[in-house]
């Protein structure tokens, strides 16, 4: 079982705070989009995310630290924003809520969840599996770039870090394989 870090126990505050609000009905519980007939709810929000959603996860320990916890509050408000129209009453109530997340969040301490006798533990096939995605996510600017004068003009080495970034993930995808 883990234990909940400080920084984790400022957004679980963080997240109490804005489910008191009156205003915050929309984002407490998962959209039941089958009683309210939003058929083609599932077809847009592939990762439904809710405030209770974010509680349990922190209660049962799933996330390591603020910032995997922050990950899914904003989810609950891109989800909502991709859903509705923008202008919408429930667009600006998210891009509202969205906000005020950020300017709480700022304030956060950022540690790591502290997991009694998990801390050398191999990561699981879902943080390999997540690893290996974020990888193409990677953009050649975030790398930094770096040109070299040879016979045949400037070379971009940046462009070899991206595929040396490719057979990481590869190499990556066959060790997933093989456990």
């Amino acid at each position: 079982m883990a234990r909940v870090s400080e920084g984790l126990k400022q957004v679980e505050k963080i997240i109490d705070a804005l489910a008191q609000r009156n205003d915050s009905e929309p984002f407490r519980e998962p959209v039941n989009w089958r009683e309210i007939g939003l058929f083609d709810y599932p077809q847009i929000v592939k990762k439904p995310m809710s405030l209770s959603d974010v509680k349990a996860k922190i209660a049962s320990g799933q996330y390591r630290s603020p910032a995997d916890c922050a990950e899914d509050v904003r989810l609950i408000w891109s989800n909502c924003m991709l859903y509705n129209q923008d202008g919408s009453e429930f667009y600006k109530l998210a891009k509202k809520f969205a906000n005020r997340f950020e300017e709480k969040f700022n304030k956060v301490k950022v540690d790591e969840v502290v997991v009694d006798g998990e801390d050398d533990r191999p990561p699981s096939l879902e943080e390999k599996t997540k690893f290996a995605h974020n990888i193409y996510k990677i953009k050649s600017e975030e790398l930094g770039e770096v040109t070299t004068g040879c016979c045949w003009g400037c070379v971009s080495v940046g462009a070899v870090v991206v595929v040396v970034a490719a057979v990481v993930v590869m190499v990556v995808l066959l060790l997933l394989v093989q456990y």
